[in-house]
């Protein structure tokens, strides 16, 4: 999201930011207050202590997975605290807008761009299905809460949801997708399929994702010169979904393991026990320190579970460095079998471990079809021009609308 508001500045677009927790600072991106009034505060709470209330019964059964109510503590306060604005695109929106009482105080003319990243929006609160189906129809005895109940909180949440989007015309609110893959499961879901649906794919700053020196990046990061080298980037390495543990039984199964170096970036865990040698450079917040461990490695590991279309990949790419994942979501959109990279099917640690050996050997010879890629189809521009032509359009209608 703060890349496509950075992009849409450059564009010359009064963009600004709403957001909980802000990580910059750009004046442009505005926090909620952080010390409401004491009313306010109780109030918080309050709804903070019916949503645990509701959610109780289903934690043993969650095992920690994300699972998210239509509802917040915030109610009706962000639209109190938008800028002054022309239209609204909302992101991953889980516990921070309330949707009846977002939707109902957001004045009725304003276009709504609603950017997916997950599928929460159009189900009854997780934010994959994992093959249950349920979201084309109706929510309920839903799998991921262990319920057998066909009135269980997926489906009161669901049930909600289906009379916030009823309310809403369906030229008011135009659904943007990152990936064909996500697009296509919300326009075959039942909350969402009335409205408009286009993808749009995440863009990254090709002048800063590019190919570094590789020796330089090696020896910046301290990563060995001679090595073949795997970078695994993920927000958590402790989130399973990332499937870390994939990536570390294949790279017991490479031969020659004394010859390879796994980098990994993001906080959690240190990696003790990968079966070859191993460089945790932790969280990376400056993006020109991540286009060089990018740029040191061979290739890049994304033995996801679960992924939309991750810029993790598009980042790589835009480096030079191919990609060997897991065939799910939108990941078969951008790699691109022989050309940016590889695919094998979740779980499969004996292909995922030869497909790492195989592509390594390839990595210079795939290193320019993949920056070509990144740049005449992910780049950071191009995901804005498509965007400001998206608002053009919705605002243009909204100005026949009114007349």
């Amino acid at each position: 999201m703060y890349r496509l508001h950075r992009g849409m500045r450059q564009r010359g677009v009064d963009s600004s930011v709403l957001v909980r927790n802000r990580f910059s600072v750009d004046p442009d991106v505005h926090v909620l207050p952080v010390r409401p009034s004491l009313s306010r505060r109780l109030r918080r709470r309050l709804r903070w202590e019916r949503l645990r209330r509701e959610l109780r019964p289903y934690l043993a059964a969650l095992h920690g997975d994300l699972f998210s109510s239509d509802r917040s503590v915030y109610s009706g306060e962000l639209v109190r605290n938008l800028s002054s604005h022309d239209l609204v695109n909302l992101h991953w929106v889980a516990g921070f807008i309330d949707y009846t009482a977002f939707f109902r105080a957001l004045p009725e003319p304003t276009p709504i761009v609603w950017t997916l990243h997950d599928m929460n929006p159009f189900t009854g609160g997780c934010h994959h299905d994992d093959g249950c189906r349920r979201f084309e129809a109706v929510c309920g005895a839903c799998p991921r809460l262990g319920s057998d109940d066909e009135h269980d909180l997926s489906h009161r949440i669901w049930k909600r949801k289906r009379v916030v989007f009823r309310n809403i015309r369906p030229e008011r609110i135009h659904i943007v997708c990152p990936s064909r893959w996500l697009a296509g499961e919300a326009s075959r879901s039942s909350l969402l399929s009335g409205f408009p649906v286009t993808t749009i794919p995440n863009g990254v700053d090709t002048d800063v994702f590019r190919p570094l020196d590789r020796h330089r990046s090696r020896s910046t990061h301290r990563i060995p010169g001679d090595a073949t080298v795997v970078i695994f980037v993920a927000s958590s390495l402790d989130n399973p979904q990332k499937g870390l543990e994939f990536l570390l039984r294949a790279l017991e199964h490479v031969p020659a393991r004394e010859r390879y170096c796994l980098v990994t970036v993001g906080p959690g865990r240190k990696v003790v026990e990968a079966g070859v040698r191993t460089i945790d450079l932790g969280p990376v917040d400056d993006e020109r320190v991540l286009a060089e461990a990018y740029s040191a490695a061979d290739v890049l590991a994304l033995p996801s579970l679960r992924e939309n279309l991750p810029s993790t990949t598009i980042e790589a790419l835009a480096c030079g460095i191919p990609v060997v994942a897991h065939r799910v979501g939108g990941v078969p959109e951008i790699v691109r079998p022989g050309v940016t990279g590889e695919l094998v099917d979740v779980g499969d640690v004996g292909s995922l471990a030869a497909t790492i050996v195989d592509l390594a050997a390839r990595s210079r010879d795939l290193s320019v079809e993949c920056r070509r890629v990144a740049v005449t189809e992910y780049s950071l521009e191009l995901q804005s021009e498509r965007y400001e032509r998206l608002y053009q359009q919705m605002l243009a209608r909204r100005g026949r609308d009114d007349t």
